[in-house]
């Protein structure tokens, strides 16, 4: 209703220039009429628009302001949770220029804002392995260890932190000595550790992959003729 009014309004002033130009006649001074005339248009317009967008905004309900405008939810960052399963896939190139492959689960718990606490174990395994003279065949190495990621400052998508293991290893593998053509059984016991750094990925909420390189080895020793497989390892492995 408001807007017809306004049309009404910037209308009207030329309306009552027809109309006074035909009772006046030929007497009227035209170019002073429309001068003055023209000065009252600008006026009805200066004051018509505001008028118009006052009642457009008087005209949407209450209700309907700012109903549009939803604040996103914050999402939840990589390490968020109080509790996580962590199982890995590793290999470890050591540095006797083979492979050894393997897994880790480690069983993780908050304890601060940037700190994890767990327990773990794995299994590493190689066919052959030498070392020190010795020919080394069927490795197997069970670690049980204590796990302590300390996480960086990152963003909810990518959390990087470093990671130090320690713990206890069971070796089992077969020797043969050399000039000995048959091999023997060997199973002892070895000082666990590993030390490097990581990152998580939040894909989405519940696909979190991790990555890490860093130092691995079974028999942390100063003696050289421990059996002790060390060197660069890289581990994948996902967030539960």
């Amino acid at each position: 209703m408001f807007k017809k009014s306004c049309i009404f309004i910037l209308i009207l002033p030329g309306e009552w220039i027809l109309s006074f130009a035909n009772i006046t006649g030929n007497t009227l001074n035209m170019d002073s009429l429309f001068k003055k005339t023209g000065w009252v248009m600008i006026l009805f317009l200066l004051i018509a628009r505001p008028l118009c967008a006052q009642s457009a905004k008087k005209d949407i309900p209450a209700e309907k302001i700012n109903t549009e405008y939803k604040p996103k939810k914050a999402s939840k960052s990589a390490t968020s949770k109080r509790f996580f399963i962590l199982p890995e896939y590793k290999i470890l190139h050591s540095t006797h220029g083979d492979n050894f492959s393997g897994g880790d689960v480690v069983f993780a718990y908050k304890v601060s804002r940037s700190l994890f606490l767990g327990l773990g174990t794995g299994f590493a395994y190689n066919k052959y392995h030498g070392d020190n003279g010795w020919e080394l065949f069927s490795l197997r190495f069970l670690p049980v260890f204590a796990d302590a990621k300390l996480f960086l400052p990152g963003n909810e998508n990518i959390a990087p932190f470093f990671q130090l293991s320690e713990g206890v290893s069971m070796n089992h593998y077969r020797r043969k000595n050399y000039p000995y053509k048959t091999a023997y059984r060997v199973s002892e016991r070895g000082d666990y550790l590993y030390a490097g750094v990581g990152c998580i990925l939040k894909i989405s909420k519940f696909l979190k992959p991790v990555i890490g390189i860093g130092f691995n080895g079974f028999r942390m020793s100063f003696n050289s003729f421990d059996v002790n497989p060390h060197g660069f390892t890289f581990r994948i492995g996902l967030l539960i």
